[in-house]
């Protein structure tokens, strides 16, 4: 019997001054942390979408870890512009803050072949300036 996938969302769920997050899946259930809720009022919440994005993966995980895996690198091209220095750890911290590498599966699948899961992230902590040519 073929299980039905699991399609998960980030939802806001704070204020401006105090943002907060939580997960919900494809029946509009709220991860609690331990399982899923019908309640809002009884999901976990996410001080750093960072945080909540890596739970989201690692929930994805139990239903598609047991599959082969294969890495792919892509690169990621920072380019800032400023008159102030900007030391190499200053700008890993503003870029983990304020990116979000969004994935929005066409069709609803997780991966490009049914029955795949293709999970993106964003290393900022390998973050390295490029020598000028």
């Amino acid at each position: 019997m073929d299980r039905r996938p699991i399609y998960l969302s980030l939802h806001a769920a704070g204020t401006p001054e105090h943002p907060r997050w939580v997960i919900s899946d494809g029946w509009l259930r709220y991860w609690s942390g331990t399982g899923w809720s019908a309640t809002q009022r009884e999901a976990a919440l996410y001080s750093d979408a960072n945080e909540a994005c890596a739970e989201m993966q690692r929930l994805l995980m139990l239903e598609y870890g047991n599959k082969p895996h294969r890495r792919f690198v892509a690169p990621v091209i920072v380019d800032l512009h400023s008159d102030t220095p900007v030391g190499l750890r200053d700008l890993q911290l503003w870029l983990s803050r304020s990116c979000r590498l969004l994935v929005n599966p066409p069709q609803k699948r997780h991966g490009p072949v049914e029955g795949s899961l293709g999970l993106v992230n964003i290393h900022w902590a390998e973050l390295d300036e490029m020598s000028r040519t």
